[in-house]
C-alpha cells in the first residue's frame, strides 16, 4: 500500500487479474450457456481447434480467486474465539448475494420475462442454501472455517506445507482426473471416496486457498512480472487445447478445473501478474465491481434473460461460420461485463443516498431530543 494526497491506493497487478478472470468466466458462460460448446466441441477443422485451444486458456478463474482469497488471507488476524470476526467477513458477500437474489427475481418473473416454480421463488430468498452460486456458497463456507485454516497454515513449516500440498495434489489433480479417462476408468475408481464435480467442490477450494496461502509464505515477490510465467500458460494451454482436440477421451478430464495442466496455469497467471507493479485507482474500482459482475449474469433467472432473449443467437451455427465471430464473443463478454458494473454503480449510489437520508434523520431525531 502507499499513500497518494486523497486516500492508500492498492497495487493494482492483482486487481487487474481479477478483472482478466471475470472476462474468462463471462467467455465460459457464452460457451456452456450461450451453447457455443455444443457448436464448438462437435466441430472439426480450424473452428474446433479454435475452441479447445482457447477454452484451455480459460480454465483459470475460479482457482485463480480462490488462490488470491488465500494469498491475502492466511496471514489475516481473525479469531476462533470471535465468531463477530467471521459474521462481518460473511455479511459482506451474503447481502449483495440475497440484494441480487430478490431483485433480479422481481425484475424478471413479474414481467413475465421468465416463469419460476413454487420451489424456485423460495430459493430466491436462501440463495447461499439453495446454491443459486456454487461458488460463493463455498466461499462463505471457506470464510467461516478461514480462522482455522489459517491456524492450520500458518503453523506448518515449509517442509510440511509442501507434504500436504502434494498430497492434495495427488488426490484431486492426479487420482481423480486419470480416473476418468478412458481405459483407465476401467482401473482406477474413486466411487464413495470424493467426488469433485469437475474441480468445483469443497475439497478444491480448500486445496487452492492452502495453494494461495504457501505462495504468500514461501513464494517472493518480484519487482517486476516474470515474462516466463505467462510463456509457460500460454504453451500449457495450447497444449491442452490440442491433446483434447485430437484425443477426445481425454477432452472430458481436460475440461477439469482440477486438470493438472490447468493448475499450473493458475499459479504461473498468478505469480505473473502478482509481480506487475502499478496502482491504478481507475482499475481498483473495476475490479470491486467483480463481485457483482459474477452474481448479476449467473443468477439462474437472469441467466434465461441473458442467453435467451438478449443474445440468443449464440447457440446459433451461423454465427461461427464468419471470420468475426472472435470480436463478436469479445463483445459480448465486454457488453455483459459493462452492464453489471453499471448496475452496480447505480446499486451503490441508490445505497448512498438511502444512507445519507437515515443519517440526516437520526442527527435530527437526536437534535430534537436535546
Amino acid at each position: 500500500m502507499s499513500k497518494t494526497k486523497s486516500k492508500p491506493v492498492r497495487e493494482s497487478g492483482v486487481e487487474l487479474l481479477r478483472i482478466f478472470m471475470m472476462l474468462q468466466v463471462i467467455y465460459l458462460h457464452v460457451c456452456v450457456f450461450g451453447g457455443f460448446s455444443n457448436i464448438g466441441m462437435n466441430s472439426g477443422g480450424k473452428l474446433g481447434m479454435l475452441f479447445w485451444i482457447v477454452m484451455m486458456l480459460s480454465r483459470c478463474p475460479i482457482y485463480v480467486y480462490m488462490i488470491i482469497t488465500g494469498y491475502f488471507s492466511v496471514n489475516s488476524k481473525l479469531s476462533c474465539a470471535r465468531p463477530s470476526d467471521i459474521g462481518r467477513k460473511a455479511w459482506k458477500i451474503w447481502a449483495p448475494m440475497i440484494f441480487y437474489s430478490v431483485l433480479l427475481y422481481l425484475v424478471c418473473v413479474p414481467t413475465g420475462l421468465v416463469s419460476v416454480s413454487a420451489g424456485e421463488t423460495v430459493r430466491v430468498f436462501v440463495p447461499a442454501l439453495g446454491g443459486t452460486w456454487y461458488f460463493m456458497t463455498l466461499y462463505l463456507i471457506i470464510i467461516a472455517l478461514m480462522p482455522f485454516l489459517n491456524k492450520l497454515l500458518v503453523d506448518l513449516k515449509k517442509r510440511d506445507y509442501l507434504i500436504l500440498l502434494g498430497i492434495m495434489v495427488f488426490l484431486f489433480c492426479i487420482w481423480k482426473p486419470v480416473a476418468k479417462i478412458g481405459f483407465f476408468d476401467e482401473i482406477i475408481d474413486i466411487k464413495q471416496i470424493f467426488v469433485t464435480s469437475g474441480g468445483k467442490s469443497l475439497y478444491d477450494m480448500l486445496f487452492m486457498y492452502a495453494l494461495g496461502g504457501y505462495l504468500r509464505r514461501y513464494s517472493k515477490s518480484c519487482d517486476k512480472p516474470r515474462c516466463i510465467y505467462l510463456v509457460i500458460f500460454v504453451v500449457l494451454g495450447v497444449i491442452n487445447g490440442l491433446v483434447s482436440f485430437y484425443w477426445k477421451d481425454y477432452s472430458t478430464v481436460a475440461m477439469y478445473n482440477d486438470n493438472p495442466i490447468s493448475v499450473i496455469q493458475c499459479v504461473c497467471l498468478f505469480l505473473f501478474f502478482r509481480d506487475i507493479k502499478f496502482k491504478s485507482a481507475f482499475v481498483n474500482k473495476i475490479s470491486g465491481y467483480t463481485f457483482a459482475v459474477y452474481l448479476i449474469h449467473m443468477d439462474p433467472i437472469f441467466r434465461q434473460v441473458i442467453w435467451g432473449k438478449i443474445f440468443p443467437f449464440t447457440a446459433k451455427a451461423e454465427l461461427y461460420t464468419n471470420y468475426w465471430f472472435p470480436f463478436a464473443i469479445l463483445g459480448i463478454c465486454l457488453a455483459i461485463f459493462t452492464g453489471c458494473c453499471l448496475m452496480d454503480e447505480l446499486r451503490q449510489q441508490i445505497f448512498k443516498g438511502v444512507g445519507v437520508v437515515f443519517g440526516k434523520i437520526r442527527l435530527k431525531n437526536k437534535t430534537d431530543d436535546v
